[in-house]
């Protein structure tokens, strides 16, 4: 039987994107099979929201519309290490409430 996989998106600065990865490796989150760490694919964006009252938008104005370029990044991860790297994105990306998408994959494994 084999391990649980899910993929994992999330959309950041570009500031802040090599310490994500750097911390999201170091739980574990980027390991695939035993050989190989850091992986993650990067890709550049626009990225848009409206802070509303009440809001400490790290980017953006109260009320006004921003749209700010970003980086998504993506990676499949191991289901004993997810609740690490869900945590690990929540402390340090710098945004307020923070947008990641976690989805269950199979991998080919799971075909056999």
């Amino acid at each position: 039987m084999s391990s649980k996989y899910y993929k994992v998106e999330t959309f950041i600065p570009e500031s802040h994107v090599d310490q994500v990865i750097d911390a999201l490796n170091a739980v574990g989150a980027l390991t695939i099979g035993g050989n190989y760490d850091y992986c993650v694919f990067r890709s550049r964006g626009i990225g848009s929201w409206r802070p509303l009252e009440g809001a400490e938008p790290y980017l953006g104005k109260l009320g006004d519309v921003c749209r700010a370029e970003e980086i998504k990044i993506e990676f499949t991860c191991k289901g004993e290490v997810i609740k690490a790297a869900l945590q690990t994105i929540e402390k340090v990306h710098p945004y307020e409430e923070v947008v990641i998408n976690v989805l269950p994959v199979m991998v080919s494994d799971d075909f056999l």
